[in-house]
């Protein structure tokens, strides 16, 4: 099952279903969902109806992104669901191929192609299979911020098992990348080589409004962004390990070397990322070695006062990179913890969470 949401598409949305008539895998349905009752949205997709495989629903109240691809994957009763976006192009064996690939690799939860942009902006995305043990590959989809695969072929019963995308103004804005996680846990990401699929680069595209956002409001997406990707990983990583996978999202959402919507991570947010962790419905049972080191106590205050142990001082010394503060300077006496900015946070939490360790013996 092909399924589409549809929300303001009238300028390209017939262009795209056009792109999936001319498949040449002929076995599908699409299921176009138009959010919000849009009425010119609608009447661009109503042509398309003439063929018996394409159906049209109509939702009265606006879901959002997410909760309208919710409802999709909800209907999706054959073997196979393919999300297409209402304005994203393929090759007419795009579909054909990566059944063929699926179906000869039953370890592959997910079948893609390569990626190519085009209109404003043009590049090649490409992005390797994931294999391996299930927290290999679900460690492997978070830090390769893995999204091009979202618009592939996912087996129904994979689809099944990791549900539906969290939903809200600050989950929904990265939720793909977080799903994607939860989808390489269940299975093998596989890489069909060349380019098939297209995505259409414009002024209106919704993820561009991330990017406007107040620091505010990418600070918190980046929070439930991590969290999101603590409760995809932690499942299926063994109780002795809780620690390192702490502390290997902890890096993917403050290292520089990785793409990030927040770039403003210091101390203060890995601080509040682990309070968040602590305190969450979703991730606080999956981190029961957090919850036993913290007790009842606020972690706040600890976090902020670690830096300027021996440790923390250390930890400076190493990475050369303070904001307003000579590397030399010893600030033990000294609050400073807004000025204090660390390169590699991850390893500054690692020493964080063995010193709580020391501390609780």
């Amino acid at each position: 099952m092909v399924g589409m949401p549809v929300f303001n598409g009238q300028d390209f949305v017939a262009e795209t279903l056009n792109s999936i008539k001319n498949q040449t895998f002929l076995n599908y349905e699409v299921l176009i969902s138009i959010d919000g009752n849009g009425q010119r949205s609608l009447e661009a997709c109503k042509p398309f109806t003439s063929d018996s495989r394409f159906r049209i629903i109509t939702q009265i109240e606006r879901l959002g992104w997410a909760g309208n691809l919710n409802w999709l994957m909800a209907q999706c009763e054959a073997d196979f669901f393919c999300y297409w976006q209402q304005d994203d192009l393929t090759d007419p064996n795009y579909l054909e191929a990566l059944h063929a690939n699926s179906q000869n690799n039953l370890a592959a939860v997910c079948s893609y192609s390569d990626l190519e942009w085009f209109g404003a902006r043009q590049e090649k995305e490409e992005c390797e299979s994931i294999r391996g043990a299930p927290v290999e590959r679900a460690i492997a989809a978070m830090n390769g911020a893995v999204w091009v695969p979202f618009r592939g072929l996912i087996r129904r019963a994979a689809l099944q098992k990791i549900g539906p995308l969290r939903t809200g103004h600050e989950m929904s804005s990265l939720e793909d990348l977080v799903w994607m996680v939860k989808l390489a846990r269940e299975g093998e990401l596989q890489r069909v080589e060349g380019t098939r699929y297209y995505k259409r680069a414009h002024d209106k595209a919704v993820h561009l409004n991330w990017h406007s956002w107040p620091q505010t409001e990418q600070r918190a997406a980046w929070i439930q962004h991590g969290l999101g990707l603590l409760e995809a990983i932690l499942p299926v990583a063994p109780s002795r390990d809780q620690m390192r996978i702490l502390e290997t999202v902890l890096d993917r959402l403050i290292s520089s070397k990785y793409w990030r919507l927040y770039e403003s991570a210091d101390q203060d947010f890995a601080a509040d990322m682990l309070e968040a962790a602590s305190t969450s419905e979703a991730v606080s049972p999956l981190l029961s070695d957090l919850r036993d080191l913290l007790g009842q106590s606020s972690l706040s205050p600890a976090l902020h006062d670690f830096p300027y142990c021996e440790s923390g001082l250390r930890l400076i010394h190493e990475r050369r990179e303070v904001a307003g503060i000579d590397a030399s300077e010893d600030t033990r006496g000294t609050r400073r913890s807004s000025k204090v900015r660390f390169t590699t946070l991850s390893a500054w939490a690692a020493q964080f969470i063995a010193a709580l360790r020391r501390k609780k013996k």
